[in-house]
This record gives C-alpha cells, sequence and structure tokens, in this order.
C-alpha cells in the first residue's frame, strides 16, 4: 500500500466534479447524523413511551409495560392491552413501532398460559396497506379472543381491527370505515422526474413498472387498476371477517361512519367503555371454558 501511495506524492491529482459534490453530501449527511445521534436518548424516551401497553388481571391489577422490556411472568387469567394509533407503517420510526414489531410483540403472548386475550386501543386513521395487512394476520395468527377497542379506525386500521373477535366503538363520536386504497403523488415530483431522469429498461422488462412509467406519461389507467386489485382484496378481508347488515355495498365504499351507523351496518359490535371490552375477552374465555369441560 505505502508503495502505491508514494506515486502519488507530490502530484496534482484531479478528481470528477459530480463524484466530489457526492463525497461532500456523504460527508454532510454523517454529521447530520452524529448530530442526531447525540441527542437520540430524547427520542429513545419518546418511542418507550409511544409503546407502552397494559396487562390487566383477573382482579383489575395492571402492569405497565413496553416493546423493549416484556413480561411474562403473569397472573392467571391475563388481558393485554396495546396501543394502536397515529400512521400505520410496517417498519419502526425514529419516534414509534411499526407494524412488525407490534406484530412480534402480540405474538410473544400467544403461548403464555396465563394470556386469556388481547385488547387492542385503535386511534388511527390508516397508513401503509401492508402495515394493515400484517396487524391483521398477526391478530388471527395469535389465536385467543381479541377485542379491538376503537376510537377511530379508517382504512388499514379498520383492516387491521376486522380481523379482531369484536370491535367495540369507544364511544358515539368513533368512527370507523374508509375501506379503499389511494395513492397521492406531487404533480411537481412528477414534472420534475419526466424532466430530469431517464430510465432505460430491458427489452424482456416490459411490464417493470409499468403503472409508474405510464403515470409519468399521463395515464392513470394502470395505477387505478392497480388500486381496484387492492380494495377487492381488503373488501373480501372485511366481508370474510364480518357480518354486514345494512346498506353492505354502500359501507365497503370508502365512507366512515359514526357508531351508531357503523353498529347497525355490521362494522362494529357494540358501543361501551375500556372495561366493557375487557369483560367480552372474559366471557369468551369463560365460554371455552365451559365447553372443554363438558
Amino acid at each position: 500500500m505505502k508503495e502505491i501511495l508514494s506515486q502519488f506524492i507530490g502530484k496534482e491529482l484531479s478528481i470528477d466534479l459530480g463524484l466530489a459534490f457526492q463525497y461532500l453530501l456523504d460527508y454532510n449527511s454523517r454529521i447530520e447524523l452524529l448530530k442526531i445521534e447525540k441527542s437520540f436518548d430524547q427520542f429513545k424516551d419518546l418511542k418507550s413511551k409511544s409503546a407502552e401497553f397494559q396487562i390487566f388481571s383477573a382482579n383489575g391489577e395492571h402492569i405497565v409495560s413496553n416493546f423493549n422490556k416484556l413480561e411474562f411472568n403473569l397472573p392467571k387469567d391475563s388481558v393485554i392491552s396495546m396501543d394502536l394509533s397515529g400512521f400505520m407503517s410496517s417498519e419502526d420510526g425514529l419516534c414509534s413501532y411499526g407494524a412488525k414489531s407490534f406484530a412480534k410483540t402480540l405474538l410473544a403472548y400467544k403461548n403464555i398460559d396465563g394470556v386469556i386475550g388481547a385488547k387492542i386501543n385503535i386511534d388511527s386513521g390508516g397508513g401503509e396497506g401492508m402495515a394493515g395487512h400484517i396487524i391483521h394476520n398477526a391478530i388471527k395468527e395469535f389465536n385467543k379472543p381479541v377485542v379491538s377497542f376503537v376510537y377511530n379506525a379508517g382504512s388499514a386500521a379498520y383492516m387491521a381491527a376486522s380481523a379482531s373477535k369484536e370491535i367495540v366503538a369507544a364511544n358515539l363520536n368513533s368512527r370507523v370505515g374508509s375501506i379503499g386504497a389511494l395513492i397521492q403523488l406531487s404533480q411537481s415530483f412528477i414534472d420534475e422526474f419526466s424532466k430530469d431522469i431517464v430510465e432505460i429498461y430491458s427489452d424482456l422488462s416490459t411490464d417493470k413498472n409499468k403503472e409508474f412509467r405510464e403515470l409519468l406519461k399521463g395515464n392513470t389507467e394502470p395505477v387505478r387498476e392497480m388500486l381496484n386489485q387492492s380494495v377487492e382484496i381488503f373488501q373480501k378481508m372485511v366481508t370474510d371477517n364480518r357480518i354486514l347488515k345494512l346498506d353492505a355495498k354502500g359501507s365497503l365504499r370508502g365512507g366512515m361512519f359514526f357508531a351508531e351507523d357503523a353498529k347497525k351496518r355490521g362494522l362494529i359490535d357494540s358501543i361501551g367503555n375500556n372495561e366493557f371490552a375487557i369483560e367480552r375477552i372474559k366471557k369468551y374465555n369463560k365460554y371455552k371454558y365451559r365447553h372443554s369441560i363438558r
């Protein structure tokens, strides 16, 4: 290595300006990252607080825990209570946990004998479709009664809630629904991308990124077709999980419905408080126990 370096000592070197600029950007990003890391402790505290959930024992006492420190030495007939709020994403954020971490935590209690079920407190308008799928599947895999206690549950959040044994609205002002899909893109981004970026595809990859490529040409139909397929899957998940009553087709068109209307439609089961939701889980456990000893 020293021999190679000696060839350049005392000589003028040149570097491509584009590459030099990239190095400067990289250097600047590393400095910014160091600044963030120095103050990261405050973000960890926020993340920990946002992930708090409760474990209710049969006598009403609870243990406060979080995603970083799970409690498994639990009294008999415990109910875990987890929060699902804000924008839903699959991956963890700086101050929040994503659907994958949520699902992992829920399923950590799947085979704990003391746990009889889970209550998921939902206050979310949705987010990434895949996040809804991840939590929906985790609730199904949990194999114990799950009651969704809903303040608001729209789109991906309702997709997740629909997998529950029951959905309980927290109050009359609670809303559920938004069974649909959309994509939002900045027109200026599309214009700038079309002007500045050149994409070259293989002759054997004519359908790769087809929807986006057509969108750049002003054709929105391929994107619309993709969304239609996504909504059909969403709607089937809801109808497989719920028995829709009043105006079933209208309930699936993307509207949000207040608690009483949602109950008439079959989108939720009841309206009640926190204790009511926990009691519903306990009743399922008693029913299971009665039938198991016959």
